[in-house]
């Protein structure tokens, strides 16, 4: 979860005009318009909620809180005009990617050379980040890197992976730190964070009761289910994924 915590606009139209900011005339023209919100109906219901609009789209948002996958008139009144992720159905991106993964693989299979390189880089970082380590001509973006001591963002706990506006050069990756996040946002971020410091301690550890907590802390997951339905969820997983868990024996 990435906010946009500074929005500016300035009217070209009007002479002199100076610049203000965005986030009340936007909130003004969702007010009176609710319709623009479209295909992202929880994404701008959450900038309503915490007053800051977000990088991730309506349907991971949706699966990073506790607001809208709980009860089914949750989801139909929330989610998407299309067919897409958006949609909030549970389980939509594992069908899409297990219904195209054999018709990929096949192509794959029989032209392995039919992918020519690209005149233009696409929108994806890499070519960019490494030609601007090559060129010494800079190039900014948001990227991911750890918030040592917590100096990057500096209210989420050091040593989480942290989003941030980046340069790259011929020195190397330069992260932009000293950022405080709005409490609400922070909050939100670090929900998400615990789990996750949770999870990869217990899959160093080989440890199944961790990992319960883990998927326990989930704000999504506790929105739905009782501690002890929690640990029989975690039960049928781990009986599922068994022969991929061979320490489980």
């Amino acid at each position: 979860m990435a906010w946009f915590t500074e929005l500016w606009f300035k009217d070209r139209t009007v002479p002199d005009a100076r610049w203000q900011d965005a986030y009340p005339i936007i909130l003004g023209h969702y007010k009176d318009e609710p319709e623009i919100a479209n295909d992202e109906k929880v994404r701008w219901d959450m900038m309503k909620a915490v007053g800051y609009y977000m990088t991730e789209s309506s349907g991971h948002l949706s699966e990073y809180v506790p607001y809208y996958r709980k009860r089914k008139d949750l989801i139909e009144k929330y989610k998407g005009d299309t067919n897409g992720f958006n949609n909030l159905a549970h389980g939509w991106d594992l069908q899409f990617f297990g219904a195209n993964t054999g018709s990929v693989e096949k192509a794959l299979k029989l032209k392995p050379r039919s992918m020519p390189f690209k005149a233009t880089p696409s929108e994806e970082y890499a070519s960019h980040i490494i030609n601007a380590m090559e060129t010494n001509v800079p190039f900014r973006f948001n990227g991911n890197v750890m918030n040592e001591k917590g100096a990057l963002i500096t209210n989420l706990p050091a040593g989480c992976c942290v989003e941030v506006p980046m340069f790259a050069d011929y020195h190397g990756l330069h992260p932009q730190g000293a950022i405080e996040l709005p409490t609400a946002c922070a909050a939100l971020c670090t929900s998400n964070i615990m789990v996750h410091k949770a999870t990869v301690e217990g899959a160093l550890a080989k440890d199944k009761e961790k990992i319960y907590q883990a998927v326990l802390l989930d704000p999504l997951t506790a929105a739905v289910c009782s501690p002890e339905e929690i640990r029989q969820l975690v039960d049928e997983m781990f009986l599922a994924e068994k022969k991929w868990l061979e320490w489980m024996d």
